[in-house]
Parts: C-alpha cells; structure tokens; sequence
C-alpha cells in the first residue's frame, strides 16, 4: 500500500500536472524578451499541446515570436504561418476560450498589417473584456492584472470597455 502523502503527491501530479505546465506556459509567455525565452515557451507548451487548446495557442504565439528572430525571409514566413495556424486551430477547438483570444489578440495586434492577419482584433477585444467583467481568471490575479495591463496599452477600446478595465485593474 502507498504511502498517503506519496499517494496524494501523485494524484497532484496527475490531475495537476497539465494546470501547472499551462501556469508555466502563462508566466514564460510574459517575461518572454529573447529567443532563448521563446524557445522555453516552445518547449513548454509543446508538453501539453495535444492535450490542452491553451497550450496549442501558446504553442502558435511562440512560434509567431520566433519569426522575429529568423534572418531568412523564408523561415520568418514560415513560422508565423505555422504560429498563426496553431493559433487558429486553438480557436476552432475552443471558440469561446478567452485565454486563446487574449494570444491570438497579442499576435495579431503586433503583426504588420500588410500579412493580413487582423480581422478578428476587435472580436477578440470584446469577448476578453466581456470575460474580464464576469470574473475571469480571478484565481489568477498577476495574469488577470497582466493581461488587463496589455489591453489598456495595446487593445483599442471604447470608451466603456477602457473604463471597465480601468475598474478591474
């Protein structure tokens, strides 16, 4: 018979384990300046991406950022398109998934208008203001903060939305 702190280790990691690697991925996404940075987040999410839509979404936005640092034209194409892919399969897999929307937003308001990749910002702004109101990622005040912080720097708001948020910060 196990031991039951052993036993009740293993049931953290088990049933934990997924939670703890997507809070990874949540708190490299934000403190990510490098490519070795990017590379970590790659690994991470990369873990758990079959598993959990988020991490896919974590997946693509690092893969988007890796395109940065790429010299050849042909590798930066490459992987943003690949990023933007992961991103966009997130999405179909959970469409109303506001940590998904927030990633995709991040990508698409830094992209260069020229690839296109912008036609869902203002869809995305609005589904994550409408979560951040009804309480969404309350357990996890520093995200929740973070991510209030970047839409009133980046996000276009109406004024109601900006006001909203400005509450909730």
């Amino acid at each position: 018979m196990m031991p039951p702190l052993l036993f009740l280790l293993s049931m953290l990691y088990m049933f934990g384990g997924e939670n703890a690697e997507l809070n990874a991925c949540r708190e490299a996404y934000f403190n990510t300046t490098s490519e070795k940075d990017v590379q970590h987040l790659l690994s991470i999410s990369g873990r758990i991406c079959e598993k959990e839509p988020a991490a896919l979404a974590y997946q693509g936005a690092a893969l988007a950022m890796k395109a940065d640092y790429a010299v050849n034209p042909y590798k930066k194409w490459s992987y943003f398109n690949d990023g933007k892919d992961k991103i966009e399969e997130a999405v179909k897999r959970q469409p109303s998934n506001a940590e998904i929307r927030f990633l995709r937003l991040g990508i698409q308001l830094f992209t260069p208008s020229f690839l296109g990749y912008d036609e869902a910002i203002d869809e995305d702004v609005d589904l994550i203001c409408a979560a951040l109101k009804k309480g969404w990622m309350m357990e996890n005040t520093d995200f929740r903060k973070r991510i209030i912080g970047f839409m009133l720097t980046y996000a276009k708001l109406s004024s109601v939305q900006r006001n909203e948020l400005e509450l909730l910060k």
